[in-house]
């Protein structure tokens, strides 16, 4: 509201550039609208510090610390002795100085000097070298305290020494991802807000890590309908690089004969066939923490993730799918099932909840081994 205020009464105050010499600097209209917008800070703030004088009842006590105050007390009194005209300050003056302690002082010394000085004020200069003298000289003398005989000893410990009997449901977020779910089930006391650590202070290579990210982006992106060969992939690729999805450096990164394989196979027939068919759907769904975590109680943890697809048949069966591209041999898929069939039972959760349906069926696709794996 405030930008557009400022335009309807002073106009629109534009940086002027010189695209020729490669120079640019404040228009006239946009320094007006410096000055305006520094006049109404200034205002604002003497009206915060009027209403903390007016608020005390009896005494209030305001400490600052500057260097030399003397000084600056004697620059202020031939200042005002200068400019201050018919008993008031100079409005110059109050743009000069912007902290609270100069306007005070302002108000004091004018007082002052006009003959009239105010008895509210009271002002007390202390210089840091005498409280530093003052502390070092001081002593502090150690007892110790006989409490064996202190019939109230064991209640004392008690309250000291009490520990929360659920520490560890404080380090729970309100949300959290799928990914962090397994985190909290294989080792609670890596887990807590306090220990997200962001991928960008994180050391460890993440180069495989980012291109599952670009086959995905790349699934997500494509029409499975309308890839015959590599090199329609090949061309697709192009045009997500003229779209700045991907650089060129992540497109060589991006296997093709796997995206290639897997738009070709059986198990996509059946998805280029359905009758619906949805990718990358965000989902956010409650769980209860007990169902991963045995000694948890009825705690609820809300879960947010995304779904890579799911589709609808001429049947009208839904059918969940999950891309995966981690290495796996040949004959120990059971891995893959292992490893993410807590994250696919909440995506089958989530979507249940969300259409309403029971969920027929629930795929792993191994891009590296090339087939589907029923859950």
């Amino acid at each position: 509201m405030e930008i557009f205020y400022y335009i309807l009464i002073l106009g629109f105050g534009p940086e002027y550039i010189n695209y020729e010499r490669k120079i640019e600097y404040s228009t006239a209209a946009k320094n007006a609208i410096k000055v305006k917008l520094k006049e109404e800070n200034i205002s604002e703030e003497m009206r915060i510090l009027y209403v903390a004088l007016t608020r005390a009842k009896e005494k209030l006590v305001i400490t600052a610390v500057r260097n030399n105050e003397e000084k600056e007390l004697e620059k202020k009194r031939a200042i005002l002795e200068i400019y201050s005209k018919d008993k008031k300050i100079n409005p110059i003056l109050l743009k000069k100085y912007v902290s609270y302690l100069d306007w005070i002082e302002l108000v004091s010394i004018n007082s002052e000097i006009r003959g009239n000085p105010l008895d509210v004020f009271n002002f007390n200069i202390f210089k840091a070298k005498e409280f530093l003298e003052e502390t070092s000289e001081e002593i502090v003398e150690e007892k110790e305290i006989d409490l064996s005989n202190y019939k109230e000893i064991e209640k004392i410990k008690e309250k000291l020494d009490w520990k929360y009997k659920d520490l560890f449901l404080t380090t729970l977020p309100i949300k959290t991802s799928v990914s962090k779910i397994k985190e909290i089930r294989n080792n609670k006391e890596e887990f807590g807000l306090e220990k997200f650590v962001p991928e960008f202070l994180k050391d460890e290579k993440i180069e495989a890590t980012r291109k599952g990210t670009l086959i995905h982006l790349v699934l997500q992106k494509i029409d499975f309908n309308k890839i015959v060969s590599k090199s329609d992939i090949e061309e697709f690729l192009e045009y997500l690089k003229s779209k700045n999805f991907i650089t060129d450096e992540e497109s060589k990164q991006i296997e093709v004969q796997k995206i290639f394989d897997f738009l070709n196979s059986d198990f996509a027939l059946k998805i280029k066939n359905a009758k619906k068919v949805y990718k990358e759907k965000p989902f956010c769904v409650k769980i209860k923490v007990k169902e991963f975590l045995e000694d948890a109680k009825d705690e609820e943890l809300t879960v947010q993730g995304i779904i890579d697809l799911y589709y609808i048949t001429n049947d009208g069966n839904v059918i969940l799918v999950d891309y995966k591209t981690d290495y796996v041999q040949i004959g120990n898929e059971h891995e893959l099932i292992k490893k993410y069939k807590l994250q696919l039972d909440i995506y089958r959760r989530a979507l249940e909840e969300a259409l309403g349906k029971n969920i027929e069926e629930v795929y792993i696709y191994s891009l590296c081994l090339n087939k589907e794996i029923k859950i």
